[in-house]
C-alpha cells in the first residue's frame, strides 16, 4: 500500500483489492480501501462492505465521506 501511495500513478486497481482481501491486519486492510477510495476506484462490492463495517473510519470512506485517519 505504501508503493501504491508513493507512486500515485500506478493502477491501484487490482493490488488494492488483493492487499484488501490478502492480510488480517485491520490497519493494513484499512489503508488499501482509503488508498482505492482516494483515487475513486474501489469496487462496488467493497464499497457496500465497507459501510456496514463496524469501525466508524470504514463506514464513513462506504458512505463517501471523509475519514477520521484521512491526511
Amino acid at each position: 500500500i505504501k508503493v501504491l501511495e508513493k507512486n500515485s500513478d500506478a493502477d491501484a486497481s487490482h493490488l488494492g483489492v488483493v492487499a484488501y482481501v490478502s492480510t488480517p491486519c485491520e490497519n493494513c486492510r484499512f489503508h488499501a480501501v482509503r488508498c482505492l477510495h482516494q483515487r475513486h476506484i474501489a469496487p462496488d462490492w467493497l464499497v457496500e462492505e465497507c459501510r456496514f463495517d463496524a469501525v466508524d473510519d470504514y463506514q464513513k470512506l462506504g458512505e463517501g465521506g471523509k475519514s477520521t485517519s484521512d491526511p
